[in-house]
């Protein structure tokens, strides 16, 4: 296993603390009510929150998608890094969105808001954008 694959996983997972941070500070302006952990966490809980589950959660889907993207850049070329994950990230927001609605928005008493999907997407991009930014600093730098 190459160390730019390794990499990859671990940019992938920080990338979502900068997401985190982001979401955090759109629910202190008081435009959405749960930041990204705390969305990612309803998945293991369904009903409640917590921002330790979806800490744990978060690495895992920022480590799956790092690697997927380096895989990609090695099979079609590094062109458009920042792009591709930022992309990669939000068709993650799409299926987990999905996901939710499908499986477990019925269970439920309270329908979430819609500015939470906001919230949720534009932490998904800020980690895309986190994830190809340190990917095209670190990874595929000219030597």
């Amino acid at each position: 296993m190459s160390n730019r694959l390794i990499l990859s996983g671990v940019f992938g997972a920080v990338s979502t603390v900068l997401g985190e941070a982001a979401t955090r500070l759109l629910v202190y302006y008081k435009i959405g009510q749960i930041d990204l952990y705390q969305f990612h966490s309803l998945f293991l809980t369904v009903d409640q929150s917590s921002w330790v589950l979806g800490l744990i959660v978060s690495l895992i889907i920022g480590c799956f998608i790092g690697t997927t993207v380096y895989n990609r850049l090695e099979k079609r070329g590094s062109h458009g890094i920042a792009l591709g994950s930022i992309m990669s990230f939000v068709f993650a927001w799409f299926l987990f969105e999905i996901v939710y609605t499908v499986f477990f928005a019925g269970l439920m008493d309270v329908a979430r808001p819609i500015n939470d999907h906001y919230v949720y997407l534009a932490g998904m991009a800020i980690s895309g954008l986190a994830l190809g930014l340190l990917m095209k600093l670190i990874v595929y730098r000219k030597a």
